[in-house]
Formats: structure tokens, C-alpha cells, sequence
């Protein structure tokens, strides 16, 4: 007979959900501070920026005197001329190249996920004779009034869920 509560390696949950729940936090506050205070860094033939709740990717051929002088090497802060239309920008000129993304798409894809997770984890069932939390085997454990502390995190179960007969005698309950 095959252990039903054998902990079987699965897809850490909690761990990607906290993944998911800080990529979010993090997008949000990098949204709200582009708006706040938008900032471009430019390097030799790339730069790249954020305005608006807008990254944009650019990068143009080193070697244009027109766009080199243009774009000076170093950082600038305040607004800046990104102007996108649609979810996704692409500009694609012949010494100059634009990518460009909302913000909010990535967080969007964030929360869903998070979301996603927290389903996933809350309705996973644990198998007859396990801790709801943490699927422990709870079988043959002794029992005090129809209640089970799980010995490996704590949780409380029903008796009758976890498979478990045992009563511990009036007289050993004290103890």
C-alpha cells in the first residue's frame, strides 16, 4: 500500500507566489516613481529610459554625427519625449531603433499570476489522513478531544479527517 501523505516534490507555491507578489510592488513603485520622476541613461549608441509609466529601449548607430549629438552620454532626469501609442511601441527609423513598453502590462501579468497562485495553493486539497497545511501523515496519532495538533507545523485538525482512533484516556490527559 502506497503512502498517501509521502511528500512529493511539487512546484514550491508559496515561494513563487512571493516572487510574484514583490515583482508587483516592485513594477508599481517603478510606475509611480516614473511619473514622478522620469529618468533616461544614455550610452554610447543605447539608451534607455522611463517616463510616464513608459521603458523604453533605443539604440542608434554610434557612427550618425546627427544622432550622436543628439543623445550625449550620461543621465537625465525630468520629462523626456516618449510618445507611444498602443500597449507596445516599436519605431524602427534607419540609424535609429525604439522599443517601448507600458508598465502596467508586466505588473498586470504580475498580480495575475499572484492571483493564479493563490488559488492554486488555497484549493489544493491535502489526501485523507494528512495535515491540510503541510499533507504530514497524522495516521495511528494519539487524539484529544476529537482535535490533532499536527507535530511537524502546529495546525489543528479534525480527528475523523486525519484517519486517526486513538483516544488518549481521561486520566493521561492531564499530563
Amino acid at each position: 500500500m502506497a503512502d498517501t501523505c509521502s511528500r512529493v516534490q511539487r512546484p514550491p507555491i508559496r515561494r513563487l507566489l512571493h516572487i510574484a507578489l514583490a515583482a508587483s510592488v516592485i513594477f508599481l513603485l517603478v510606475d509611480l516613481a516614473s511619473h514622478c520622476l522620469p529618468v533616461v541613461w544614455t550610452g554610447v549608441g543605447i539608451g534607455a529610459g522611463l517616463d510616464g509609466g513608459i521603458l523604453a529601449v533605443e539604440w542608434w548607430d554610434p557612427a550618425d554625427s546627427e544622432l550622436a549629438a543628439w543623445r550625449e552620454p550620461g543621465w537625465l532626469f525630468g520629462h523626456n519625449d516618449f510618445a507611444m501609442f498602443g500597449w507596445f511601441g516599436w519605431r524602427d527609423y534607419p540609424s535609429y531603433h525604439v522599443v517601448e513598453l507600458h508598465l502596467w502590462i508586466p505588473l498586470a501579468a504580475c498580480v495575475a499570476a499572484a492571483i493564479a497562485l493563490i488559488a492554486l495553493h488555497r484549493f489544493r486539497r491535502a489526501p485523507p489522513g494528512c495535515c491540510p497545511f503541510c499533507r504530514y501523515d497524522l495516521r495511528g496519532l494519539p487524539v484529544l478531544e476529537d482535535a490533532i495538533a499536527c507535530p511537524e507545523c502546529g495546525a489543528a485538525a479534525q480527528a475523523s479527517r486525519a484517519g486517526c482512533t486513538a483516544k488518549i484516556p481521561a486520566a493521561d490527559q492531564r499530563r
